[in-house]
């Protein structure tokens, strides 16, 4: 994206726009964010100081249909004034140095204590898939993951949540709690049919034997959904896959993730993807995992 491009989309961003219990021994690389950074440390760096001790507060009903609206804009590529600058948000344009590409990262300003999410973005055209971090730091390395599946396609929007999963007695556990700020904005996303995948990360205990849970929340999948895509893609990574609307999968299939929910109910393809830690801290693996999943998520659309 050139500069000129990457500048209209962050006026744009200011203007229109379960389961088992995770291991968080988990220290990402810290880096500022400044322009020149590869999405995942820029990411890292956003949530590097989040703890089950953090601070969190859900949104009002007010604050919560204004990030809608604004929201809402932005998928559709609205440039119209207004929108989640009125919520305090703040946008930079940045580079991503392994690929030149431009992106645009839209967060709250630092020393925010709501606790709320950030978005990037990475064209100046409406995105085609949503990908979503929910329980960064709480799901070891799950929001550095996310980033990195976003930057493989071209036209990815990464949300990633604000606050430790574990943080306020649990109240910002944001895939399970539909009054988020989080669920407000991939509800949205939901209702303009947008596809999303929902990145978890589960420890090796939780279901022994396994390497990924692929998911829907749901029992019954599509012909047209992309999770069939997702479970051949890692099998072919030679990760042991557990497609859990085949058998069950433990605590980790999704089923009462908010997301996931709303997702159906709108009709839109939801993919909610678990990772085992021995997948999660290993980059080889890890690095065979992104590249197999890239090309789904670039193919990935609204219906028509």
């Amino acid at each position: 994206m050139r500069r000129g491009a990457a500048l209209v989309l962050v006026a744009a961003l200011l203007a229109g726009c379960g389961g088992a219990r995770p291991d968080t021994r988990f220290s990402p690389p810290t880096a500022r964010p400044d322009a020149g950074e590869a999405p995942e440390r820029v990411v890292a760096s956003l949530t590097a100081d989040l703890s089950a001790d953090g601070p969190y507060r859900a949104p009002t009903a007010a604050e919560s249909r204004r990030a809608a609206a604004a929201f809402g804009g932005l998928l559709a590529g609205a440039r119209a004034p207004g929108g989640l600058a009125d919520l305090g948000y703040v946008a930079g344009a940045h580079t991503d140095p392994a690929t030149g590409r431009r992106y645009a990262l839209l967060r709250p300003p630092a020393g925010d204590r709501r606790g709320w999410p950030s978005v990037l973005a990475y064209a100046d055209a409406p995105p085609t898939v949503l990908v979503e971090a929910p329980h960064p730091r709480a799901d070891l390395g799950s929001e550095v993951i996310a980033a990195r599946l976003a930057a493989a396609a071209p036209r990815a929007m990464l949300l990633v949540a604000g606050a430790h999963r574990d943080a306020a007695g649990g109240r910002a556990d944001v895939a399970h709690e539909r009054g988020s700020l989080f669920h407000t904005l991939a509800a949205r996303a939901a209702a303009a049919r947008l596809p999303q995948v929902q990145v978890h990360g589960y420890a090796d205990a939780s279901l022994p034997g396994v390497d990924a849970v692929v998911s829907t929340g749901a029992t019954v999948v599509a012909v047209t959904d992309p999770a069939p895509r997702v479970v051949a893609a890692l099998a072919g990574t030679g990760l042991r896959v557990c497609a859990a609307w085949q058998r069950r999968c433990g605590d980790l299939e999704g089923r009462t993730n908010e997301q996931g929910r709303a997702a159906r109910a709108a009709g839109a393809a939801f993919v909610h993807l678990e990772l085992s830690r021995s997948v999660r801290e290993n980059p080889a693996r890890l690095d065979r995992v992104i590249t197999a999943l890239a090309p789904i998520l670039a193919d990935l659309r609204p219906p028509a």
